[in-house]
């Protein structure tokens, strides 16, 4: 009896044994793809920073700021200004402007004068005010102001483009209300320029290829903040993409694995909407104001980015945003929408008609873009604007 007694406590002394071994294994598995997944890391980290990989095939692959954030994010941008380090050299970029950020090279950098006011004549002036839409392509060819030209209005009314690519709705406000002095005893005509996809939204951006000034909502009262830095490179190293890990974003927002939006949720954090629709709707009254108060006639001019004209009815926080707040406020305005839309289902054409698929300008309007989106600006310097509603199809 004491020797079967003896041989159950061996046994129970036994039995853990195997348990603590597979717990050991478990625990150095962890370890190890732990210690993997840093040095993967750490790995992607040289590649995307390390002078010594500059030029190489793997570093060219890797050093594209949408693998890792997205163009609504200020990360994305500081990114953007890493990987071309080597090229800005510390330099500010080339159209630098301390007071909007930076201009066209059609726009003088100390008077704001643009090179076309000599073709002025007699004519009233229309100073159209946007990013690279409003300023267009040069791939595209005739621009604004030369379908202006061609047109029966041009014995009447010139257009000097004040357009600038890149700028947001701030900037492109900033500009205006600077450059306006200039014609205002021509009783200038003001177009204001949005493309409806992005505009909004780099207005919350303080850098976009280039530190830009920007405006925040304090008390219900515009307060504007300075650009602060002509070097985009000391801006971001100031102030670095707040990206813990390059490989879990790379896996998300390059590889694919969930859907963009989901990755964005994941690793950006938004403006919240409420905020955003406060600051761009005080945007917009008061420039209206400061216009009326002048006397100065005005009208908005919307463009729309490949996807959104093809949506028959608004969509995303942009453009309902924008459709009721020109209701709201009785602000006149066009649309390129309408008219792309009617012309794709007239010719039974794809949207894709409308846009470069490759190349400079890409996603931009293209030769039949231009033309069939300068109609909306045609009826606005003719007084016929859109309705005051913004539900249903456009």
């Amino acid at each position: 009896m004491e020797a079967a007694g003896e041989g159950e406590r061996r046994a129970h002394s036994a039995a853990p044994a195997p348990v603590q071994k597979r717990g050991k294994r478990l625990l150095l598995l962890v370890l190890s793809l732990c210690a993997g997944v840093l040095a993967l890391e750490g790995t992607l980290r040289v590649v995307l920073f390390a002078d010594w990989m500059r030029g190489k095939e793997l570093a060219n692959h890797l050093r594209r700021e949408q693998l890792y954030a997205s163009p609504e994010s200020v990360d994305y941008w500081k990114l953007d200004v890493l990987f071309r380090r080597a090229k800005l050299m510390g330099q500010p970029h080339p159209g630098y402007d301390a007071r909007t950020g930076w201009l066209s090279e059609e726009i003088d950098p100390v008077t704001l004068a643009h090179a076309d006011e000599p073709r002025l004549g007699a004519r009233r002036p229309v100073l159209l005010f946007g990013d690279s839409f409003a300023q267009c392509v040069d791939r595209a060819g005739a621009c604004w102001q030369d379908l202006l030209e061609g047109s029966e209005l041009a014995p009447r009314f010139a257009l000097l483009n004040y357009g600038v690519g890149g700028y947001g709705l701030d900037q492109a406000l900033l500009l205006c209300r600077l450059a306006l002095e200039r014609l205002r005893e021509r009783e200038p005509i003001v177009v204001i320029a949005i493309l409806v996809d992005d505009d909004l939204d780099r207005c919350f951006l303080r850098l976009r290829g280039h530190p830009k000034p920007w405006f925040s909502l304090e008390g219900g009262e515009l307060v504007l903040h300075p650009t602060g830095a002509q070097d985009p490179l000391a801006f971001v190293r100031a102030d670095p993409p707040e990206i813990r890990s390059y490989f879990w974003r790379g896996l998300l927002f390059g590889a694919g694995c969930v859907e963009r939006e989901t990755a964005q949720r994941w690793c950006e954090t938004p403006v919240p909407l409420p905020e955003r629709e406060a600051l761009c709707r005080r945007l917009l009254t008061e420039f209206r104001d400061e216009l009326e108060t002048r006397g100065i006639s005005y009208f908005f001019l919307l463009f729309h980015g490949q996807g959104l004209a093809a949506a028959p009815v608004p969509s995303g926080w942009q453009e309902p945003f924008l459709y009721r707040v020109f209701e709201e406020e009785r602000m006149p305005f066009v649309s390129s929408k309408r008219g792309l839309r009617a012309h794709a289902q007239a010719d039974a054409v794809g949207f894709d008609a409308f846009y470069y698929q490759e190349g400079p300008g890409l996603n931009h309007f293209n030769e039949l873009g231009n033309q069939v989106a300068f109609e909306a600006l045609r009826q606005g310097l003719l007084g016929s604007f859109e309705p005051y509603t913004y539900l249903g199809e456009r």
